[in-house]
């Protein structure tokens, strides 16, 4: 096995493991090695055998990443419900008429882990 084959099947064996330990800023930064074995992969080639267990890396890859993504999409829901509900249980005193024509304040969510 060439050295870009083996060094792109590493980076995804290892970004693999990570997704499924969920740590993404160690998959993010995983991403510079990861585009340049890539191209260094495009630069020399594969065969069929190689090309299929490196389909078969970034199939599961492409799996993790999306369940991934879908949990931090479930995630933003559900903060924003509960910030959504913290605003309306401390909803200001007023009549309605005046109630309605304040603006909610700011609200800032950040997604660091």
């Amino acid at each position: 096995m060439s050295q870009p084959v083996s060094t792109l099947a590493a980076l995804l064996e290892q970004e693999n493991a990570l997704l499924r330990a969920h740590q993404p800023h160690q998959v993010a930064a995983l991403l510079p090695a990861k585009e340049a074995a890539i191209a260094a992969l495009g630069r020399a080639g594969a065969d069929a055998a190689t090309a299929r267990r490196l389909l078969a890396l970034a199939t599961e890859n492409r799996a993790l990443l999306t369940q991934a993504l879908d949990i931090q999409k479930h995630i933003l829901a559900m903060v924003a419900r509960a910030t959504q509900t913290a605003m309306a249980r401390n909803a200001p005193y007023g009549s309605p008429a005046q109630t309605a024509r304040r603006k909610p304040p700011p609200v800032a969510l950040s997604a660091r882990c």
